[in-house]
């Protein structure tokens, strides 16, 4: 997550969304006041190398008053809960409780679109049990799977400004910069980036062959998993 609050965005991550690499591209922009969550290791240790920055500032909110901020961490320690303000994979919600509901509406907020099965796909590589069977693992995990709606809706309606297409990567970001959302002179184009967080085995690239066998589950993901493929600016 980022809040860049000079460029005036925020940059909602998705779980499994291959977001990791966009996420380290729009770290270019930040300053000393921008919030970036923490990422792995590994890829910490890339968006360093590529911006300059680490995570930071992510321990508190600079926009909310600190009575407030004692408060919510405070119920978040006794809830043995992380204690920071903000942190990977926030959702809409969750962001704007953190940030506050009036600096929330007032930034443009970006995320990105992954085709639904292959978002799927990624998620079953990234927390399935060794060994575990792709059909036992997915009726298992349908209803967290699909609260992946909860980083594009908000109050029951699309509340994102700005889609990039995972597809697309490129052809998206020249929108943004076309529609003067963020300038092009801090971008540093990562579509070559292999991070940590999007990895997995060279045949599960195929989407109809993975789910060769799995009719029930492909046909269920198509008609009920539905993610917007644009915001205000289709991308």
């Amino acid at each position: 997550m980022i809040h860049n609050k000079t460029e005036n965005f925020i940059f909602v991550k998705p779980r499994k969304m291959a977001s990791t690499t966009v996420e380290i591209a729009l770290s270019s922009y930040s300053d000393p006041t921008t919030i970036l969550t923490p990422l792995s290791n590994e890829d910490e240790q890339i968006r360093y190398n590529k911006t300059g920055f680490r995570a930071q500032n992510y321990k508190y909110s600079i926009n909310r008053n600190w009575l407030n901020q004692f408060n919510t961490l405070s119920r978040r320690l006794i809830r043995s809960q992380r204690v920071q303000f903000f942190y990977n994979h926030m959702t809409l919600a969750e962001v704007r409780v953190a940030l506050g509901k009036s600096v929330f509406d007032a930034t443009n907020k970006i995320t990105i679109y992954r085709q639904p099965h292959d978002y799927i796909i990624s998620y079953y590589y990234h927390n399935k049990h060794r060994g575990e069977d792709f059909n036992i693992w997915y009726w298992k995990n349908r209803h967290a799977l699909f609260h992946i709606t909860n980083y594009y809706y908000l109050d029951s309606r699309l509340y994102v400004d700005y889609i990039i297409d995972f597809s697309s990567i490129s052809h998206s970001m020249d929108e943004l910069f076309d529609n003067g959302i963020i300038s092009k002179n801090k971008y540093k184009d990562f579509k070559l980036l292999k991070t940590k967080a999007d990895r997995r085995p060279l045949e599960s690239r195929n989407i109809e062959t993975f789910f060769n066998g799995f009719d029930d589950i492909y046909d269920d993901i198509k008609t009920n998993l539905k993610l917007p493929q644009k915001g205000k600016l289709q991308c």
